[in-house]
């Protein structure tokens, strides 16, 4: 049902840094990805140090495909993942 995961997540996460670079993200940053309301926002350092937004239902749904999806970027991220919101939810 949904598009290609790539598309969508990777123009909206364009879009974002090249935003985030107005504010200074230095080579090694942590960043934060929080998707809330159909809005995708990205912070670095804490997750509420927000430097960029984009409003789009598919950004959101592209996102958790790109890390939880059946073509994981990271199977050890996505593994990662379940067990921490298992742990967390028990």
């Amino acid at each position: 049902p949904y598009p290609p995961p790539l598309p969508p997540f990777g123009k909206a996460l364009r879009k974002m840094l090249g935003s985030a670079m107005e504010h200074g993200i230095p080579k090694g940053s942590q960043l934060y990805f929080c998707c809330r309301g159909g809005t995708l926002t990205m912070a670095k350092g804490t997750p509420g140090d927000s430097v960029a937004s984009v409003q789009d239902e598919k950004t959101c749904a592209a996102l958790f495909d790109v890390y939880l999806g059946k073509a994981a970027v990271s199977p050890a991220a996505k593994d990662g993942f379940a067990k921490g919101f298992a742990l967390r939810y028990k």
